[in-house]
Parts: C-alpha cells; structure tokens; sequence
C-alpha cells in the first residue's frame, strides 16, 4: 500500500494544477484591481485597528486571482510577469498603503518557491489547489532560532519579527542557522530558509498597536 501511495503520489505530482480562469490576462489583473480600490479604502480603518484586512477583503483578493499572480501555471497559479505583478500591488496600495504592503508581501513569495525549490518540493509546497500565502522573514530571527535535522526531517524552532503577510497565511518563510553545517572556509553556521506549514506556527498579534503601516500584517511568528 505504501508503494502504491507513493507512485500516485509521483503521478500526482506529474500532472499540471487546474488554473481558476486559464484565459485571464495581465490587463484583466490589474483592472481588478483597479475597481478593488474603493473597498480597499473602506476597509482601511478598521484594518488599522484590526492590523490586517478583513475575512470579505481577503476572499475578494482570493477571487481575482492576486495570490496566484506569480505561482507557477503548472501548479495551479497565472505565471506572469514580475511588472504586472508590481502595477497590481501598487493599484491596490493606491487604495490603502498598509493593505497594499500586507497584501504584496502575502503574495509575491510564490516568486521564490517557483525558482528556488525543486519542482517535486513545489508540488507538495503548492498542494493539491495550488492555495498558497506565506510571508517571508529573512531577518530579525530571536537568538534561540535554530534549524537540526532529525530522522525523517528538520526541526525548526524560534521567533521571527515583520512578517508582513502573515494573517492569512498558508505557510510561513524565514531565515534560520542550520546547526551542524558549517560552511567551508566560510562561518561555522550555515543560514537557509525555512518553510513551515500553517499547522506548526502560531502569529504573535503585536504589531497593530505599535508603528505606521498598522494594517499591514507584519505579526511575529
């Protein structure tokens, strides 16, 4: 049984992710944007207070497709360009900075998992809808951070600060020292990023009340 998991899991993997709209355009984007601009600035208010914004906002982003922007087509995302990714993010921070900024750094981390990871890691990071969010951290880790291998994987442990993007999040992406891999000719310890599922992190609320861009989402993990 495990043998035959595994090869449908390999055959899974194989086969490109269905795309909401496959024939939606970069012009398409970035006019939904557009027209998202008058609820963005309805919502800034108590996006400040909240420090993200809202359930109904998010779902819209959902829907046109924003989270997606970058992603890979063959796992389920649009795969265009970095400039229409940017005029969609400045649209929507037209409307509101701080959404903007929470929104840009939800969704353009898929850039990295599309270039960096191996396309069978990309498989299981993207899942089986293609659904992904996840900030990115590449500073700012507590002194306990820490990533050790493990039978069977890693364990990743720490306190990462400004993780803009974070409320609504999938996965978490950070900067870590990975113990017991010295570099060579280079520091004792060697920094990777790490990917942590929505399952094995908790967003620590305590950004909202303390600086500017408080709707921004930039919580600790």
């Amino acid at each position: 049984p495990g043998g035959a998991q595994r090869a449908a899991g390999e055959v899974r993997n194989k086969m490109p992710l269905a795309v909401p709209e496959p024939d939606l355009t970069p012009a398409q984007m970035i006019a939904r944007a557009q027209a998202l601009r008058a609820k963005v600035r309805a919502d800034a208010p108590e996006a400040e207070e909240r420090g993200f914004y809202s359930e109904e906002l998010h779902r819209e982003f959902e829907k046109a497709g924003f989270y997606r922007c970058l992603q890979p087509r063959k796992f389920g995302g649009y795969e265009f360009d970095v400039r229409t990714f940017f005029k969609t993010m400045i649209e929507i921070s037209t409307g509101d900075p701080g959404i903007g900024w929470c929104l840009t750094l939800a969704s353009g981390h898929a850039l990295q998992i599309g270039t960096n990871f191996a396309e069978a890691t990309q498989a299981k990071i993207f899942g089986p809808t293609g659904h992904f969010i996840a900030p990115y951290s590449p500073s700012g880790p507590s002194p306990d951070a820490e990533c050790v291998a493990v039978p069977g994987g890693y364990r990743v442990k720490g306190k990462w600060r400004y993780c803009s993007g974070v409320p609504y999040s999938t996965h978490f992406m950070g900067f870590a020292p990975m113990k017991g891999a010295p570099t060579p000719g280079g520091p004792k310890t060697m920094m990777i990023t790490v990917l942590v599922p929505r399952d094995q992190y908790v967003i620590v609320d305590e950004w909202h009340d303390r600086f500017g861009l408080r709707g921004s989402g930039s919580n600790s993990v």
